[in-house]
């Protein structure tokens, strides 16, 4: 393990991070967006990286960013030798992968998209930018990339049922969603079975009514994960959500999709009672851009707005619903 001293982020400018006279890795921050007050860059050589199954084609190596928490915009270069291609057959096949240990859990490839990274086999250099929080990295395969990419998963009590529903930013190869279910958040067992899209590059929704599931216990808290299996029969779980059953207000979730927006922008909102929300836009100087007040039934909700026509840069999407307020970060490109 390789660690780096805590040092400060200057947006705008590059920083170099090194282990004895090797560089492990630098970093351009952008200027127009807020940086972290002290970074730490680790990285681990000759292992395969965490939390990395079922993917099959990986490097052993990766790379560990901590720093301040917070929303940054930033161009990340990966040194890397060739004694570390572990799994990989080609290094012009290098793409990086990212995963966040404050978001949903799974590693994700960027081998498409906007900003698809890339790789300079001269210089031993895998390049992507970045725009969230800071995350582990590491190389995987361009032509085998990881299976499913989940966006979100939420549980909300609807009467006497649970409904969950979950959203994929992409698949390749998946097979099916199996659904389930605990009351003590140790035991799980299977509630049911939903069919995967197979391969995509967009958002896809999915839902599942997991029928009298409140019947089933005298307890106050049901647990759901989903295990997302490929064509394979490999898998790997989800994270695992909760839903109260004593306190229905603990159950309204929020998610907005995609971030970075180009032009269409969704907020998935998820309600155990209807009533009216409000949705707001605004710019950094808190300037309101758009406002609006829906009814919206009891479960999961989508209203979706056009934003093609705002001008690049960082806004703020508000939501408030029975006197509760929440503030997203949102980037347009």
């Amino acid at each position: 393990m390789c660690p780096s001293d805590k040092v400060a982020a200057v947006a705008g400018d590059t920083q170099y991070f090194f282990f004895s006279l090797d560089t492990v890795a630098s970093i351009i921050w952008d200027a127009s967006f807020p940086t972290p007050a002290t970074i730490e860059v680790r990285q681990y050589s000759g292992v395969p990286p965490q939390h990395i199954a079922p993917a099959t084609n990986y490097m052993y190596f990766y790379t560990d960013v901590t720093g301040t928490t917070g929303f940054y915009s930033y161009t990340m270069n990966l040194k890397y030798r060739s004694t570390w291609m572990g799994t990989m057959s080609s290094a012009a096949n290098l793409r990086m992968a990212t995963y966040s240990t404050t978001a949903f859990p799974n590693w994700t490839s960027w081998t498409t998209g906007t900003n698809p990274s890339s790789v300079n086999t001269t210089k031993n250099i895998i390049t992507n930018v970045n725009t969230g929080d800071l995350v582990l990295f590491t190389a995987s395969d361009s032509t085998s990339a990881l299976p499913v990419r989940l966006f979100d998963i939420t549980a909300n009590r609807i009467k006497n049922n649970v409904v969950v529903n979950w959203s994929t930013a992409s698949e390749i190869n998946s097979s099916m969603f199996e659904v389930e279910r605990s009351f003590d958040g140790n035991q799980f067992i299977n509630a049911g079975k939903v069919k995967a899209s197979g391969n995509s590059n967009a958002f896809v929704s999915y839902s599942f009514n997991d029928r009298n599931a409140v019947s089933l216990t005298s307890g106050n808290v049901i647990y759901y994960r989903l295990k997302m299996v490929d064509l394979d029969g490999k898998f790997e779980y989800s994270k695992t959500v909760t839903v109260r059953l004593n306190n229905a207000l603990n159950d309204i979730t929020v998610v907005m999709y995609p971030n970075p927006v180009f032009d269409n922008l969704y907020v998935k909102v998820n309600l155990p009672v209807s009533g009216n929300v409000k949705i707001e836009l605004m710019d950094i100087t808190g300037k309101t851009l758009m406002s609006k007040t829906q009814w919206m039934e009891a479960g999961s909700n989508l209203s979706s707005e056009n934003l093609g026509t705002l001008s690049s840069g960082l806004y703020f999407l508000s939501t408030e619903i029975n006197g509760e307020r929440q503030v997203q970060k949102l980037v347009k490109e």
